[in-house]
């Protein structure tokens, strides 16, 4: 009986991971199609009519290809982790692209809260020898 208590404990996190993904999972798929309807609208108001640029246009898919639920591995592998993490890097990429072509600056405090003062640019080369960046001390 003893040995029955012990395993049940062992299971109880297991258990409860399975509950909650069912729950998310389940929550999800009912609010997926809802989400962003309400903002779209207004978002697109807002935005600047910009000339059709094919590059631009090339960004945004492969962006919305990276970042697309439904393509997301779900499982708790290493490969899906590292699918998930490659496709997260690929998508901030995008997005850096994205916003210089739309001629937006790019705002840290925006994306990572916690991030430090972006660098001063030097002449752009991101040499080991541009030294226009460093502070003068005397």
């Amino acid at each position: 009986m003893e040995n029955n208590l012990l395993e049940s404990l062992l299971d109880l996190e297991e258990e409860f991971y399975q509950e909650g993904f069912n729950l998310g999972a389940a929550d999800g798929a009912q609010a997926e199609p809802d989400q962003g309807v309400s903002m779209a609208p207004v978002v697109c108001k807002e935005m600047v009519s910009f000339p059709p640029s094919t590059r631009l246009a090339k960004n945004i898919d492969t962006l919305l290809e990276l970042v697309d639920p439904a393509s997301l591995p779900m499982q708790n592998t290493e490969d899906a982790v590292n699918d998930v993490d490659e496709r997260l890097k690929g998508a901030i990429v995008k997005a850096k692209l994205i916003q210089r072509a739309l001629g937006e600056r790019e705002d840290t405090a925006d994306i990572r809260p916690d991030a430090k003062e972006t660098p001063r640019s030097g002449d752009g080369t991101g040499s080991i020898e541009d030294i226009s960046s460093l502070s003068i001390r005397h």
